[in-house]
């Protein structure tokens, strides 16, 4: 128990910065008053940054996003340095069907399941916090 607690309180310590900085981006966009500096004066706060971010995202949410899958063709294997080059291409050539396959295998999961709410979480999250 006490090894999980001095864990937490580690991490707690190590992530406050980032915690803190992440806040101030989520309470910039989040709020719509601010303090009185007099009492005559109006609470309200035109949050600009609110603004913009709903401004952006439409555009980058407008077309459906494509999954993009590609061969590694710098990484091999001890046995392809004994390919020749003829073999050597057809292990390249299968290895891109094999990447066509699952490019269609992802486009089909992410149309069947209707993952756009998850993909406009994303890119709000994007905007937002700069990931």
């Amino acid at each position: 128990m006490r090894c999980v607690e001095e864990s937490y309180n580690s991490y707690n310590m190590q992530l406050g910065t980032y915690k803190e900085r992440m806040l101030r981006v989520y309470d910039s966009v989040t709020t719509f008053q601010e303090s009185k500096q007099n009492a005559w004066d109006t609470s309200f706060k035109v949050n600009k940054t609110f603004e913009i971010e709903n401004k952006v995202l439409p555009r980058i949410i407008a077309n459906k996003p494509k999954r993009q899958v590609s061969v590694k063709t710098d990484t091999r294997d001890e046995e392809d340095k004994n390919l020749t080059p003829e073999e050597r291409a057809k292990k390249m050539e299968s290895a891109g069907e094999y990447a066509k396959a699952i490019k269609d295998y992802l486009g089909y999961v992410f149309k069947k399941d209707d993952l756009s709410e998850v993909n406009k979480l994303v890119a709000k999250a994007g905007i937002r916090y700069g990931i």
